[in-house]
């Protein structure tokens, strides 16, 4: 690892350290909402070390999935944060998942499928999601995205993460090797490691997600110290403006 991307590597860690340090323990007397939020965030603390992890490790494909990962559940977190309703908007929405379960298996031949069909339960529970989905919009990433502000962020991170997460024949003609103006391979890289720049990058990434999505919960949970953790995680921030001037904006 260049010097750069270890001095990011260092401030994430504290960043991260730092963010389980102050993790809210009252949980007394919340709302459905509050706990799905604390929920959440428990999860993106998971997936935030994991991810930290597998860049220092300069594991190419798995910081990126873990990264994409991560993406959604900081979405998700500022979109439960927003208004008490939208707790039920996603209550349904992954309702709408299940219809579609069972929908397939429904018009799916597979045998082994069959003893679903004939479950006493199938039927009743085909109707009540039906009854309960009446009229009901589900909202896609992309969506959730716009309604929290960061639709941008959807178009030019998540999409590119998308590529390196998921099977993509550019994604392997890029990485994994080099073929020349003939089609003739003349160079192949089992397991390409990170670079510096696409390192800097995650890192970035890695660490605006723990500052907003930090920053919400404390804000949306009681009896929290919002005012010196926001103060803690913009000193982060400037730390790593500093380590990487180029990438990262000055806000």
């Amino acid at each position: 690892m260049t010097s750069t991307v270890s001095e990011l590597l260092r401030i994430t860690k504290d960043m991260l350290n730092y963010c389980l340090s102050e993790e809210p323990t009252e949980l007394k007397s919340l709302s459905v909402q509050q706990y799905s939020v604390k929920a959440v965030y428990n999860i993106i603390l998971e997936l935030a070390f994991d991810s930290w992890r597998m860049i220092e490790k300069k594991r190419y494909v798995s910081s990126a999935a873990l990264l994409r990962s991560l993406f959604e559940y900081c979405i998700e977190l500022l979109f439960l944060a927003k208004h008490p309703d939208n707790y039920r908007q996603r209550e349904l929405d992954i309702k709408c998942e299940q219809q579609k379960i069972l929908n397939a298996i429904e018009k799916s031949k597979e045998p082994s499928l069959a003893k679903f069909k004939t479950d006493s339960r199938f039927e009743p529970r085909k109707n009540e999601l039906s009854n309960d989905l009446n009229g009901h919009s589900q909202k896609s990433l992309w969506s959730l995205c716009d309604e929290v502000g960061l639709n941008w962020m959807y178009d030019t991170v998540y999409r590119c993460l998308s590529p390196v997460a998921h099977p993509s024949i550019i994604n392997y003609n890029n990485r994994y090797f080099k073929a020349d103006s003939s089609g003739e391979v003349i160079k192949y890289d089992p397991a390409p490691q990170l670079d510096e720049e696409t390192a800097i990058e995650r890192l970035v990434l890695l660490s605006n997600i723990l500052v907003g999505s930090t920053k919400r919960i404390h804000q949306i949970l009681p009896n929290c110290n919002t005012s010196a953790i926001e103060a803690q995680l913009e000193k982060f921030n400037r730390e790593m403006v500093k380590a990487t001037p180029r990438a990262i904006p000055e806000q």
